[in-house]
Order: C-alpha cells, then sequence, then structure tokens
C-alpha cells in the first residue's frame, strides 16, 4: 500500500508553509522579502484554482501565520 499524493491545493499549502518558515531563518532583508514575493505567486495559483471567494484576505502571509 502506498502513500497518496497530495493534492495541488496541499502542495501549494506545503510549499507556502515551508517557504515561510525559510524566510525566518534569512539574515538577509532581501531574501526574506524574496521568500515573501513567491509565498504571495503561490497564494495568486491558489486562488486560481480555488477561487475567489474562499478566500477572506489579500496578504497570504497574515493567515500563514494563523496556520502555524
Amino acid at each position: 500500500m502506498g502513500r497518496s499524493k497530495p493534492t495541488i491545493q496541499d502542495y501549494l499549502t506545503m510549499r507556502q508553509l515551508d517557504l515561510a518558515q525559510e524566510a525566518e531563518k534569512c539574515h538577509s532583508q532581501h531574501d526574506r522579502l524574496w521568500y515573501n514575493k513567491l509565498i504571495s505567486e503561490l497564494y495568486w495559483v491558489e486562488m486560481q484554482i480555488k477561487g475567489r471567494e474562499q478566500f477572506n484576505s489579500d496578504c497570504p502571509l497574515d493567515q500563514l501565520e494563523k496556520a502555524q
């Protein structure tokens, strides 16, 4: 019995959380901003898949902080 593959939405959420953790470890503000940009782009993709009506914020970083 094998593991089931995560859904695209699960993968996007996982990657956003991973990137947020990596951003916290950055010593450079420039690197931290780059990670935040990547998180925002993945959030946009997630919005396009699920539909905007399911999202209540334009800022994915606020939601990621609440999820942790």
